[in-house]
C-alpha cells in the first residue's frame, strides 16, 4: 500500500503547531483587553493567573473563576465577553520549525501535501491564516463549511480532499494525533493512518480507540523518517 503514496494530509490542531500555543494567545488576548496595554506588567500578571487557573481542576472555566475572584477587572464585561474576545482574537501561532521542513521536503519529492481541521469554522480559519496554511499546502479544507457530522467519525471530508487533491484514495496518508477518533474517516477510505503523538500537545488521549491508526510515530524524526520511506518510489 505505502509504494503508491503520492500525498500526505495533515490534521491542524496539534500537528502542524501546538494547540498550547493558540491557548496562550488567546488568554494574552484576554489579558490585554483587561489591561491597559503600555502596562506590560500588569498584562503579564493577568496572563499568568488565567493560565494558572486554566491548569488547575474545577468546574468553573477561567474567564468565571476570575470575574469572580476579581470583579473590578471586568469593567462591566462578562466571562462570556471575555470567552467571544478569546474565540475571535487574532491568533499569534506558527507551523513548528521541523514539520514545515517536512511539508517542504515532502513536496520536493512531488509529495501532495493537504491540511484539514475541523471545529468553529471562524476560529479555524483565523488559525489557518495566521499559519500561511493557503501558501504551504497543496489543499485545505475547514470541514465545518459542508459537513455537520465531525469529520473525523466520517469518510466525507477525506474524500473531498482527496478529489480536490486529484489522489487516488489509496495513495494517501493521515497524519492526526487524537487515538480516539482521528483515524474512522481515513480507515474507511483505505487511507494509511499515522498517530503523531509529540512533546506539548494537549488532546485528550483517554477514551477507547474507534480504529488503530496503522502506525504510531514518537515525534518528529520517527515521523519524517515513516514518510520518507512511505514516498520512496521502488527500485
Amino acid at each position: 500500500m505505502t509504494e503508491g503514496v503520492k500525498g500526505v494530509v495533515f490534521d491542524m490542531d496539534d500537528v502542524i503547531y501546538l494547540e498550547r500555543d493558540y491557548v496562550r494567545s488567546g488568554l494574552m488576548a484576554v489579558a490585554r483587553s483587561l489591561a491597559d496595554e503600555k502596562d506590560g506588567g500588569m498584562v503579564e500578571g493577568l496572563f499568568d493567573l488565567l493560565w494558572t487557573m486554566l491548569g488547575q481542576a474545577g468546574e468553573q472555566d477561567p474567564f468565571s473563576r476570575l470575574l469572580n475572584e476579581k470583579p473590578e477587572l471586568g469593567g462591566g464585561r462578562t466571562a462570556e465577553d471575555l470567552a467571544a474576545i478569546y474565540r475571535t482574537h487574532k491568533p499569534s501561532i506558527e507551523v513548528l520549525p521541523r514539520m514545515r521542513a517536512l511539508l517542504e521536503e515532502l513536496q520536493g519529492r512531488g509529495i501532495r501535501c493537504g491540511l484539514v481541521a475541523d471545529g468553529d469554522t471562524e476560529v479555524q480559519e483565523r488559525k489557518a491564516m495566521a499559519l500561511g496554511a493557503d501558501e504551504l499546502f497543496d489543499g485545505v479544507l475547514l470541514t465545518h463549511h459542508f459537513d455537520r457530522e465531525p469529520w473525523k467519525l466520517s469518510s466525507l471530508s477525506l474524500d473531498i480532499v482527496a478529489h480536490n487533491m486529484n489522489l487516488l484514495n489509496e495513495s494517501l496518508v493521515y497524519v492526526g494525533d487524537n487515538p480516539v477518533k482521528d483515524f474512522l474517516g481515513a480507515h474507511k477510505l483505505g487511507w494509511t493512518s499515522i498517530l503523531l503523538e509529540q512533546p506539548g500537545q494537549l488532546r485528550d488521549k483517554e477514551g477507547q480507540a474507534l480504529v488503530e491508526p496503522t502506525h504510531t510515530v514518537g515525534g518528529m524524526d520517527q515521523l519524517r523518517e515513516l514518510l520518507l520511506r512511505m514516498t520512496t518510489a521502488p527500485e
